[in-house]
């Protein structure tokens, strides 16, 4: 009896071992991350361009590289942080979960994944090739949307006008929501290029605005 007793406290404990030791949860679907049930794996190793979206490399607990496909998941968890995926790209960029509030605000996966790897407070936003630098959508299930769609403030999202009205201070750019002797179509092809090239630190100061809130607490 003690021995049986022994052998299931040492099980108990291998068991409680490896999840400990997980720093990423894999989610087929988005009701599986609402229900907590996900695959863990050891760690996250790379991503790569595939035919149809990204090949994603997760280490398992036996120390072998498992791949799978972006487009057979709804997102995955690495170090408490989101990954989900930009759908409306052929290679399905990552996006890192930044903060869930009045909307939900996304970062750059990649350059967001170097951050955490490398334990720094920023990641290389500065020259980024796979993906846009910040991404937005309503919840946390709903599709993701570029930067640049905030230009349809004042139509299809008018409850992130404040927010459009903040990365819009530029003064070089104000007269782009002005009347002006530019075509209409010229102006909104402006605003959507200037959304999608806004500094990060500028995007983190105007969410953090918007929701009244700091983005990460000290």
């Amino acid at each position: 009896m003690n021995k049986m007793i022994r052998l299931m406290t040492l099980i108990l404990f291998l068991v409680i071992l490896k999840t400990t030791n997980a720093q990423v949860e894999v989610y087929k679907t988005y009701s599986d991350y609402q229900n907590n049930i996900s695959a863990k794996y050891a760690d996250f190793l790379k991503n790569k361009i595939a035919h149809v979206g990204q090949d994603l490399i997760f280490l398992d607990d036996k120390g072998e590289k498992v791949k799978i496909n972006s487009t057979e998941i709804w997102g995955f968890k690495y170090k408490n942080t989101i990954f989900r995926f930009y759908l409306n790209d052929a290679y399905y960029p990552m996006a890192a979960v930044v903060n869930i509030g009045k909307l939900v605000y996304y970062e750059n996966g990649i350059a967001y994944m170097e951050m955490l790897k490398k334990n720094k407070d920023k990641g290389s936003y500065d020259f980024i090739v796979d993906g846009n630098s910040w991404y937005f959508s309503k919840d946390l299930n709903s599709e993701i949307e570029k930067a640049n769609k905030l230009e349809y403030s004042s139509t299809k999202y008018p409850e992130y006008k404040e927010l459009y009205d903040c990365l819009m201070q530029d003064s070089k750019y104000k007269g782009l929501n002005e009347k002006s002797k530019k075509d209409e179509d010229e102006k909104r092809a402006l605003r959507k290029t200037y959304l999608s090239n806004l500094g990060i630190k500028k995007v983190r100061e105007c969410i953090s605005s918007f929701e009244g809130k700091p983005l990460f607490e000290n």
